[in-house]
């Protein structure tokens, strides 16, 4: 609107009655009232479906707010319950560090998308600490900006649940269960499973596999269920864990892979740690896929114009953000009781690419 004015001459009561007009234009229970010649009280009864006036009349308004186009306003709906009629999500890493991850950007589109439906507002904060993650979620509830929040990535001795519970925010875990809220669980296991049978079938006798951070409980349980079936099945498995989702990350997790002896297929948590790990390969001469082949625990462009692109397994992490939202909204409706349980096991599928073309 500034540059608009700024390059015109029209008077600035012009837009003002333009804008006027805007806010008009949408109907409100005085205009259904108007038009039905009734009070403002019965349209709001027959609006809320309360008794107090005959079928007849409420029939009538109904109708008369159909074709008005008249819809609820949320934020009055807000105000009247000391609801916010929204969800917060915390990720806590740096947002440099969420913005390049795929998984992160299309779980919250999945959880926007759901709570849209639902309509609720979806609200977002990237924390880089455990301190400042707890002090939004004391402010959120505080000012009521949120009614519940999904919380992702539980750590060993993770202070939020309790946290959590001590204010009374409801609340959705992501992939694990703290014993408190509701949790959608993620199948950790059958994920490894999908992985070490394919790296069975194209003929690999060795693995290295680069988890998440070890403080990470999903993390935990992936490094335990890759020894576990790598024993198994006879495969030389060698685990390590990054200290962190990055390029840098993935640079170090190579080298300490190198020192006990470089695996046939290396198989990456997330495709930014397997960007640092493929360039740390190249840097040491490493033939890919010839020596070392690839393999990403999640997928996006990025594997796909790495040299050589990289093979990756194909989950859907907007159905994971759907489901957690759905969860959430049933929780607050009371459609499900706090401690309710989900698993979230969708079937892993393997995008075969050039990196495990041996």
């Amino acid at each position: 609107m500034t540059a608009l004015l700024s390059s015109t001459t029209t008077p600035l009561h012009h837009y003002e009655g333009l804008n006027s007009m805007a806010t008009d234009a949408r109907p409100t229970i005085r205009d259904i009232a108007r038009e039905a010649g009734v009070s403002t009280a019965a349209v709001s009864f027959a609006l809320n479906n309360r008794p107090g006036i005959s079928d007849a009349t409420r029939e009538k308004i109904l109708r008369l707010a159909r074709e008005l186009g008249w819809t609820p306003s949320i934020a009055a709906r807000a105000l009247s319950s000391q609801r916010s009629r929204a969800v917060g999500l915390v990720i806590g890493r740096p947002s440099r560090s969420v913005a390049a991850e795929r998984f992160f950007f299309h779980f919250m589109t999945g959880i926007e998308r759901k709570l849209s439906e639902e309509r609720y507002s979806f609200v977002f904060h990237a924390s880089a600490t455990m301190d400042d993650e707890l002090d939004t979620y004391r402010s959120w509830w505080a000012e009521r900006r949120v009614d519940a929040v999904i919380v992702v990535d539980l750590l060993q001795d993770d202070p939020r649940p309790e946290f959590l519970r001590s204010l009374g925010i409801p609340a959705v875990f992501a992939g694990d269960d703290p014993g408190y809220g509701a949790a959608l669980l993620s199948d950790e296991e059958a994920l490894m499973e999908t992985v070490v049978a394919y790296a069975r079938e194209i003929g690999v006798d060795s693995i290295g596999y680069v988890a998440g951070p070890r403080t990470i409980v999903h993390s935990r349980r992936r490094l335990a269920a890759f020894e576990t079936l790598t024993a198994s099945a006879g495969v030389r498995g060698i685990g390590t864990a990054a200290a962190e989702y990055s390029r840098v990350a993935g640079h170090e997790a190579v080298r300490e892979l190198a020192t006990a002896g470089m695996p046939r297929l290396i198989v990456f948590d997330n495709e930014v740690l397997c960007l640092g790990g493929s360039r740390e390969l190249a840097r040491q001469g490493v033939a890919m896929p010839d020596e070392v082949a690839l393999l990403s625990l999640e997928d996006s462009q990025l594997c796909e114009v790495m040299a050589p692109a990289v093979t990756a397994v194909r989950r859907d992490p907007a159905e994971f953000g759907e489901r957690c939202a759905a969860l959430i909204t049933d929780l607050l409706r009371k459609r499900i009781e706090d401690g309710a349980r989900t698993i979230f096991d969708p079937a892993p599928e393997i995008i075969e690419r050039a990196s495990t073309a041996l």
